[in-house]
């Protein structure tokens, strides 16, 4: 007899799971190699970590989900050190975005099992999370969450028009999260991935995401209209993994982190460009790296990028060098990064059983 393996019902998400102003000058910090990376074994094992913050209160919270249950959960560690686990309502599984409101509220967004779009709100203390009411059920993931100065929040995904195809869409909230209006936009892309907001230019950064012709943006009006920034080098299709203002030889530029395919699945790339003037100037490739899965800039300015096969990667001189930090025995080298106010970079990766560990930490030391 021929015994049929049928799929969870979950198993849309469990398939996710599995899957590996005007420039001013600026003085540029000096920074030497991080030590060694540690492990963090206190943290829960058979959670994937996607989305890490450190909230005002000192508290760090990760964004986890179970790979074989389905079940997402907010892990709050407190600056004693101890961990609570808080399971996330609704099939939500897939937090990798948050956002502290001014009340100590939190926002996080990402997706449910189905992989529909989820925005979650957060108890000031972290430990009661709940879904905002409206029905997300035609969006896909919610890709970023930005705060404006102005107290409105704005969450970016896309609308379903056909299998596969969707058009940029916001959700906004001009209440701290209470209500949320849905804007609409006639640009030739399918969503924001990437959203970054300039508080000296007072500009509003977006990087998209699968379409075909890379196109940038930027609004001076708190993502109401936007206006196309220089033409990047053509590829068949790619992601925003980075937008955002970095300092490269004294002066703050903007920096576009991408990968995607040049002709075919076979041909693809990672490239770092730099917008010099009204040009991209490109930036070395990223050692033989063909995905990244996320980028992160500290506070001192060293780069640091999750590639495929389970490599970290980082750079001290903005790019323009890279060195392997580590080489994890999983398929993704981090996709989740963040400093804490004490100088200590955590990253989150993807669990593999039996113990493998997702969540590890370095501690950099500066001149």
């Amino acid at each position: 007899m021929t015994t049929i393996e049928t799929k969870p019902w979950y198993s849309p998400l469990q398939e996710f799971f599995s899957r590996s102003s005007a420039s001013k000058k600026v003085e540029s910090p000096k920074a030497v190699a991080p030590q060694s990376m540690e492990k963090v074994t206190g943290f829960p094992s058979g959670f994937h970590v996607y989305g890490i913050t450190q909230s005002t209160n000192k508290n760090l919270l990760i964004g986890a989900g179970n790979p074989v249950t389905g079940e997402g959960a907010v892990f709050v560690k407190t600056s004693e050190g101890s961990w609570s686990k808080h399971v996330l309502p609704d099939e939500t599984a897939f937090i990798n975005r948050f956002v502290e409101l001014s009340d100590g509220r939190l926002i996080a967004g990402g997706m449910n099992v189905i992989g529909r779009a989820a925005i979650l709100m957060g108890s000031a203390d972290h430990k009661q999370w709940k879904c905002i009411d409206r029905d997300l059920y035609a969006y896909s993931q919610i890709y970023s969450i930005v705060c404006l100065p102005n107290g409105e929040v704005i969450a970016s995904t896309g609308k379903m028009i056909t299998q596969g195809k969707t058009k940029p869409v916001f959700f906004r909230s001009k209440d701290l999260g209470e209500t949320w209006e849905l804007e609409e936009f006639e640009l030739p892309i399918t969503a924001f991935h990437t959203l970054w907001y300039d508080h000296d230019e007072k500009s509003l950064y977006g990087g998209t995401c699968g379409d075909h012709n890379p196109s940038l943006y930027v609004s001076k009006d708190d993502g109401h209209t936007w206006q196309q920034l220089p033409e990047l080098p053509a590829y068949k299709t790619y992601k925003t993994i980075a937008l955002e203002k970095v300092v490269i030889k004294g002066e703050k530029k903007l920096l576009a982190v991408m990968w995607g395919y040049k002709l075919d699945i076979a041909d693809r790339v990672v490239r770092l460009y730099v917008l010099e003037g009204d040009q991209w100037a490109q930036l070395p490739e990223v050692q033989d790296s063909h995905f990244i899965f996320d980028f992160y800039v500290d506070r001192l300015g060293v780069f640091y990028a999750g590639s495929e096969k389970g490599k970290l990667l980082s750079s001290d001189d903005q790019g323009h060098t890279w060195k392997e930090l580590a080489a994890f025995d999983t398929n993704i080298g981090a996709q989740a990064m963040h400093e804490d106010d004490q100088g200590t970079l955590w990253i989150g990766k993807d669990f593999v059983t039996p113990d493998h560990y997702s969540l590890w930490k370095v501690k950099s030391q500066y001149r």
